[in-house]
């Protein structure tokens, strides 16, 4: 559909796969808008391996990468302060005492400050359409283009 938010992988064309919006089809080809640059490309059809669309940002996946990275960052960074807290101390032992405070703060509070970050960020999920075996072009109503694509049967 025109304006929808594209993953293109035509590999003929460019080695990694291209976001980008769909302005329409001309004949054979398909017309994108790079959302960076404001930039139309024309692509033929027969170039397009697969053809993706955003269906919208997950926040789970990111969360959960986030909350991971986090913990391990926390333990870690805690775990150094604790070390060098008592390091000097001789009633203590250092490393014991780096292993409590990275896992009993470090790991809770890193992974709850990523896992907010990861949220906030998202990650971005892609439906993969079927592939193009023939696209019509009609004129839809209120002046829209309506676009057909037809498959190979299963």
């Amino acid at each position: 559909p025109r304006g929808a938010r594209v993953r293109v992988i035509a590999p003929t064309v460019a080695p990694e796969p291209a976001v980008a919006q769909v302005m329409g089809v001309r004949g054979d080809s398909l017309v994108l808008r790079d959302p960076y640059t404001g930039r139309e490309q024309v692509l033929p059809l027969d170039a397009v391996q697969a053809l993706e669309i955003g269906a919208g940002r997950s926040r789970t996946r990111s969360t959960l990468r986030g909350a991971a990275i986090g913990a391990g960052v926390g333990a870690v960074a805690i775990g150094a302060l604790g070390y060098a807290a008592v390091r000097d101390d001789t009633q203590s032992d250092p490393g014991l005492n780096a292993l409590w405070m990275g896992g009993f703060f470090g790991a809770p509070l890193g992974g709850a400050l990523g896992g907010l970050a990861g949220w906030s960020v998202g990650t971005e999920r892609w439906v993969r359409l079927p592939p193009l075996t023939g696209v019509t072009v009609a004129p839809g109503r209120d002046g829209t283009l309506a676009l057909g694509l037809a498959r190979p049967a299963p």
